[in-house]
């Protein structure tokens, strides 16, 4: 197969000292202009007559046209942050892969940035799931099953059924794709845990109650084990899917019971635990139907604060309960962990990711991701042949296969990067849409039209736009560079790739940037932004800004590549009789040409003034 290479607030201020605004308007004789660069396109067709396919870049332009959806993406409207896509490197989907003959060229093919479609999130199975290597006998196993007998101090505990091929596997990954991050999830505990002694989850009953403490401690170990292995663990959930006792390994875990686990042993054991990495805990881990589950997690103070957030799965319900979740509790995270395509009523990756994106969720998790073509392997009394996978993999013949819902996650995992966020630009109509901004500013749009007939898509940025006919129920890609300047040369502050210390505020002085400025600026804080093409050379910066400060002494440096770069040019603010009261304030530059990022680095005192906008121009 050929795949292509393209690339706190920090404490409450009183009133009295208001908010600061700063505008800086550059503009340059090539005005700096993101937006009239070209838009790269790559297409999917349900088909596979393209897979993942580059198409003719696409130019922005002042001109409109008839559309049947128009998005308009908003840098200024930030949304969740973006941990990853990806699936699970199940024991199944881990067998398979080790022993084919191609298992190298499959490892890059899905996990290689450049090479791949780079998955960028594995979540886990903590023992056995129902997708287990072994087809004819029900060979499931936790870390300490200990022949069904009790071993509360956990001398018997081992992950040596993982170093078969699991773990290298999850290590080979990480070495193809060090951004990885790494959540794990049990299926069950060990059976003697369990009321019922068995692994399964319609006979075995639930965790007894004298066996918490225990349990907490399984999963240290756990961490533990895979820490030394060179794997650390991001995230973790107590159980999977905790409503559904299935005949596989499972277990009914009730909200109440979960809670308790969490605030008397997970959490506290965790927190006192030697682990250099504390993963996040994540309640629930079930289908979109409801929310109950999690709000009695969160109706426990001492829960909640041992927990990070809540953990979905699509099987049912509709996501947009995780947007109910996240309106109610919105200091708590979001995560999509589990998808599988055609399995249990699944939906595919174009619209579980898409629509987990534009309801909170910091990730987009499918299923295995490696099957046989017939769905195995299996347990007797699993899922079975419901489930497809990413790849499939034929070992009577050594034949690969990469499905749609390989190219339809990798239309997110190859070009979204882990740290980017969800911005404004959602679809509408028959049409999906999520809009990211990448850590170094550039934009990704993902749309999938979900209409029978082709579908003309406008994509309008920072007032210029471009079209694009979506065949139907085609998934594209558009991405551009650099960040966000209208085409006189404006540059929003909003748009900074890091600003630490700052944040955005609403703004008066309209025309740019959403309606926000960037405030809270004090000494030693700063604004960077990437990818700034200063043309052949600038010599005058020109900076939005307001400030009811009087200082005479607070400045902003401007300076190339970094917070501590060359310095081009220092602007003295002046007072301007309120936090939004706006000057334009000019000051000389020198030594800045070609592309680079910039960074302002605020001195003098606090409360030094608000940006809404800069440009450079030749003056």
């Amino acid at each position: 197969m050929q795949l292509f290479n393209p690339f706190v607030q920090r404490w409450t201020r009183v009133l009295i000292a208001g908010i600061i605004c700063i505008g800086i308007t550059i503009g340059i004789m090539n005005p700096v202009n993101a937006a009239g660069g070209n838009v790269k396109v790559w297409l999917t067709t349900s088909n596979l007559t393209s897979k993942l396919s580059p198409q003719s870049d696409l130019q922005f332009s002042s001109t409109n046209g008839s559309s049947d959806t128009t998005v308009t993406v908003n840098d200024s409207t930030i949304r969740q942050t973006v941990d990853g896509f990806g699936a699970s490197m199940t024991d199944a989907s881990a067998y398979l892969i080790w022993n084919s003959p191609h298992k190298d060229d499959i490892m890059k093919q899905l996990f290689s940035p450049t090479d791949g479609i780079g998955i960028s999130f594995l979540r886990q199975p903590i023992g056995a799931s129902d997708y287990i290597a072994g087809p004819n006998t029900p060979a499931y196993y936790s870390y300490d099953d200990n022949g069904g007998n009790p071993d509360p101090a956990l001398t018997n505990f081992t992950i040596k059924k993982d170093t078969a091929y699991v773990l290298p596997l999850v290590k080979d990954a990480i070495n193809l794709n060090p951004k990885i991050k790494v959540m794990g999830t049990p299926w069950s505990p060990p059976a003697w845990m369990k009321t019922g002694n068995d692994l399964t989850g319609k006979l075995g009953g639930t965790l007894r109650t004298e066996y918490y403490g225990a349990y907490a401690n399984y999963f240290v170990k756990y961490l533990q084990a895979y820490a030394q292995q060179g794997i650390p663990i991001y995230a973790i959930t107590p159980q999977n899917e905790p409503e559904t006792p299935a005949n596989y390994p499972g277990m009914i875990f009730s909200a109440t019971d979960e809670t308790t686990f969490i605030k008397n042993n997970l959490g506290p054991t965790i927190a006192k635990a030697t682990l250099g990495t504390k993963p996040k805990i994540l309640g629930y881990d079930q289908n979109w139907d409801s929310d109950n589950y999690i709000n009695t997690i969160y109706s426990d103070a001492r829960a909640k604060s041992y927990v990070a957030g809540s953990a979905w799965h699509h099987y049912a319900g509709d996501p947009s309960e995780m947007s109910t979740s996240h309106n109610a509790h919105p200091d708590k995270e979001i995560y999509e962990t589990e998808g599988s395509p055609s399995c249990s009523g699944g939906h595919p990756p174009s619209y579980t990711f898409l629509r987990s994106m534009n309801n909170w969720s910091r990730t987009g998790v499918a299923w295995n991701v490696a099957l046989r073509p017939d769905g195995g392997p299996w347990t007797p009394t699993g899922i079975g042949t419901k489930c497809t996978a990413l790849v499939q993999i034929d070992p009577s013949n050594n034949n690969i296969s990469y499905t749609l819902n390989y190219y339809q996650v990798g239309h997110f995992s190859k070009f979204v990067t882990p740290g980017a966020v969800v911005i404004g630009g959602q679809g509408s109509g028959s049409i999906d849409v999520a809009s990211f901004k990448n850590p170094d500013t550039s934009k990704v749009v993902v749309a999938h039209n979900t209409a029978s007939t082709s579908k003309t898509l406008r994509v309008s940025w920072n007032g210029e736009s471009f079209t694009y006919a979506l065949p139907a129920d085609a998934m594209a890609t558009f991405t551009w560079p650099g960040i966000a300047s209208s085409p006189s040369g404006i540059i929003t502050a909003t748009n900074y790739a890091v600003a630490p210390g700052s944040r955005n505020e609403t703004c008066t002085d309209g025309g740019v940037g959403g309606g926000q400025d960037v405030g809270y600026n004090d000494a030693g804080d700063y604004l960077g932004y990437h990818n700034i093409d200063l043309g052949t050379g600038v010599n005058t910066v020109n900076v939005r800004f307001a400030t009811l400060n009087a200082s005479t002494v607070n400045g902003i440096e401007f300076r190339l590549d970094s917070m501590t770069g060359p310095l081009i040019g220092t602007l003295t603010v002046r007072p301007t009789g309120g936090w939004q009261n706006w000057t334009t304030q000019t000051t000389s530059i020198t030594g800045a040409s070609g592309v680079h990022a910039v960074y302002l680095v605020f001195k003098g005192g606090s409360n030094i003034g608000n940006i809404h906008w800069f440009s450079f121009s030749n003056n």
